[in-house]
């Protein structure tokens, strides 16, 4: 359906353009919306080609570095999207079946491409992954942002995402930060840090990150927390010095990287390694509090 009331933004400049709203209930009951976009449009709007085949679209060519796509696509529902990231030097490969239900699960891409006045639309999600931008969403307003556009809306420092919660966070949850360095925030603030400040980013808190043994995003959303708890509690520490990973001994090093190989090979369940984590953390931190 039409999305009624929602303006589109590219960066800084309002676009004129039809949107289509897809809501969804995904596996775990939550909701699900998309927005769609004439493929046409935003193809000349951010400059790249859209070449049509029997069954087959691709996307390549783009001012914005566009990765070059290809979307198989039979009856109105996505059989195939490969997509060539040059950063990764691999094709990505989603494939659907039935139902338009995505094989490996990465449910981002679900119903990529859709057909609506015998025009296609193509998913915003999509266009973002392709250009490597980021994208926002306000009550009335979708903004898709270029890589190469700094959004000011990001901290840049460490003291401004603590500004940010001293102004947004409700005063509970500042205090069981504030109260217990050990509390679990991964799957609620951690994740809106990792979508909304540390994925698009990469020309402002992700900056800080460069030099340091934080290299992964999980890392990088804990570390602020972390050093949201210290500066609480009168102690703010630079990156450098929450740089645990720099200072630790070899054997809680190769204990560490156990652990998080273990549960990114699916050898142990969620519960295991919160556990793991949970006792190696005790040692690692002995360095934060010392």
């Amino acid at each position: 359906m039409k999305a009624k009331n929602i303006e589109f933004y590219l960066n800084e400049k309002k676009i004129n353009f039809e949107l289509f709203q897809c809501i969804q209930i995904d596996e775990y009951n939550r909701k699900d919306e998309s927005f769609f976009v004439n493929l046409n449009q935003i193809s000349s709007l951010l400059n790249f080609k859209v070449k049509y085949y029997n069954n087959r679209i691709k996307l390549y060519n783009g001012n914005f570095n566009i990765a070059p796509a290809w979307i198989n696509y039979y009856n109105g529902k996505i059989i195939r999207i490969i997509i060539d990231i040059k950063n990764d030097k691999k094709d990505i490969i989603y494939v659907f079946g039935k139902n338009n239900i995505l094989l490996n699960k990465s449910d981002w891409l679900f119903k990529a491409i859709k057909v609506i006045n015998k025009n296609n639309y193509i998913g915003l999600g999509v266009i973002r992954f392709l250009i490597n931008g980021s994208f926002k969403k306000e009550c009335n307003k979708i903004i898709l942002f270029t890589y190469d556009y700094e959004r000011l809306d990001i901290p840049k420092t460490l003291l401004e995402c603590y500004d940010y919660f001293d102004k947004n966070l409700e005063k509970d949850l500042i205090d069981e930060i504030k109260n217990n360095k050990d509390i679990n925030l991964h799957f609620t603030l951690g994740l809106w840090i990792r979508n909304n400040w540390i994925y698009p980013g990469h020309n402002r808190i992700k900056k800080i990150f460069k030099n340091s043994s934080f290299h992964h995003v999980d890392s990088q959303s804990k570390v602020i927390l972390d050093g949201y708890h210290y500066y609480l509690n009168g102690k703010y520490k630079t990156i450098d010095e929450l740089d645990v990973f720099k200072n630790i001994d070899k054997e809680t090093y190769e204990k560490l990287s156990i652990i998080i190989h273990n549960f990114e090979k699916k050898i142990i369940t969620f519960e295991d390694f919160e556990n793991q984590m949970n006792e190696i953390n005790k040692e690692i931190y002995k360095y934060l509090d010392g």
